[in-house]
């Protein structure tokens, strides 16, 4: 009975079973829909997430006001700019009009000439680029850069590192080969330089042996400020001559020649003055009494009387 009871039970369960696992399925299936829900959003929100384009890190190119030297670098800057930027800068008028923005003084006044007349040049930054270039950057001929390297020098004050970078400029628009760069180089560093890096042989190339003279230098510097300043001997007091004592009648210094033209002339033969003779000369120190000792002779004579 129990069994059949229990039975009974079962079957009536049955149902609310059946229904909890339709419930658990259902609520299983509610996360696919929230998917399917987001999909849409993440793709509706795609679109605005690409229009946002990432900040440059570079900075603008400097103005540039027309000189020869700083054409070639500044073209070079605005070309690396709209190649990172190229989001901002869609059409080629653009692009020309950013660099005429940074033109100032006659290379703007040339420029905006141009874009006055709406010259076919601001409608290709290529085209532009290159007329600015021929107007403004004036490059030196081969000629003159063969010139400059037989008579390039370092300067005086110039480390060699800065004559390197002179060097290196017209050998690359030079055209020569290395072996007369080389020739070029050691000719145009000083002296000192020069007898240092003699023991270096060509075959190691210009670049190293440019990286050689540079490393010498350098230490030739740091020795120097090792190296304490010799401190040159302290000066002697000078001493000044005593002063000359009146001429003394037989002293060595008195020439016969000066002696006889002071008893010509009257002239005190002591002190060379006028109008008094060496007994009477007020200079002359006195002289002690000089009493003549007596001769044998005289002596006899003095003996012979008193007897």
């Amino acid at each position: 009975m129990q069994s059949s009871s229990d039975t009974g039970e079962d079957r009536t369960a049955d149902p609310f079973t059946e229904l909890v696992h339709a419930v658990r399925s259902s609520l299983m299936q509610l996360p696919s829909p929230a998917v399917n829900c987001s999909s849409p959003s993440n793709t509706a929100t795609t679109p605005v997430t690409s229009s946002v384009a990432p900040a440059s890190p570079m900075a603008k190119p400097a103005t540039y006001s027309g000189a020869a030297e700083d054409c070639s670098g500044f073209l070079l800057q605005c070309s690396l700019y709209l190649e990172s930027n190229a989001h901002l800068f869609t059409t080629e008028r653009s692009r020309v009009a950013f660099i005429i923005n940074l033109l100032t003084g006659k290379a703007l006044q040339w420029a905006q000439s141009l874009w006055e007349s709406n010259s076919s040049a601001t409608g290709s930054v290529t085209d532009f680029c290159s007329q600015l270039k021929s107007v403004f950057g004036q490059q030196a001929s081969e000629l003159s850069v063969h010139d400059q390297l037989f008579t390039i020098r370092q300067q005086q004050n110039e480390s060699v590192s800065d004559y390197a970078v002179r060097f290196r400029t017209l050998a690359y628009i030079s055209g020569w080969n290395e072996t007369a760069l080389i020739t070029a180089y050691r000719h145009g560093l000083c002296e000192k330089i020069q007898s240092l890096i003699v023991v270096y042989e060509d075959s190691l190339g210009l670049e190293c042996l440019i990286q050689k003279s540079i490393r010498v230098a350098q230490r030739l510097t740091a020795c120097r400020q090792l190296t304490p300043a010799v401190c040159p001997p302290p000066a002697l007091p000078s001493v000044a001559p005593p002063a000359p004592e009146p001429m003394q009648i037989d002293s060595p210094h008195l020439s016969t020649s000066e002696r006889q033209r002071r008893i010509n002339t009257g002239l005190c033969l002591y002190c060379g003055g006028e109008g008094h003779l060496l007994p009477s000369c007020p200079v002359r120190p006195p002289r002690p009494a000089y009493k003549p000792s007596s001769t044998p002779a005289q002596r006899g004579t003095s003996s012979t009387s008193k007897h």
